[in-house]
């Protein structure tokens, strides 16, 4: 029986895994959208806010978020880093992970009357 890893060979885009961190990321209540890195900002760069680096090693994810105002921002960066993982394990299954969340800026909920 020939092995799956001996005749399977796949890569995936950056592009890809970059917009399933950003999809997994709003499905977390509280979270409004990503944001470019203010350092970014600063250094004249175009960022996307959302990095990924894949090594032979795995994958390291650093994504940038703006959240509602009010939110609990410990629990709110916990869960997008639980469900960004979750979501990577389950569909590309890295060797290893990691996954920074800065809280780049914050937003008041508008009412609608």
């Amino acid at each position: 029986m020939i092995d799956k890893e001996q005749i399977l060979h796949y890569e995936i885009a950056d592009t890809v895994l970059v917009n399933l961190v950003k999809l997994a990321a709003m499905e977390v209540s509280g979270v409004v959208g990503v944001s470019t890195s203010l350092r970014a900002r600063f250094n004249g760069q175009r960022a996307r806010g959302i990095t990924v680096i894949q090594t032979d090693a795995g994958l390291a994810v650093d994504i940038h978020i703006i959240a509602y105002y009010g939110e609990n921002l410990e629990q709110l960066a916990f869960q997008v880093q639980q469900i960004i993982g979750n979501r990577l394990q389950t569909m590309i299954e890295p060797k290893d992970l990691r996954i920074d969340v800065t809280i780049e800026d914050l937003i008041l909920r508008t009412k609608i009357i």
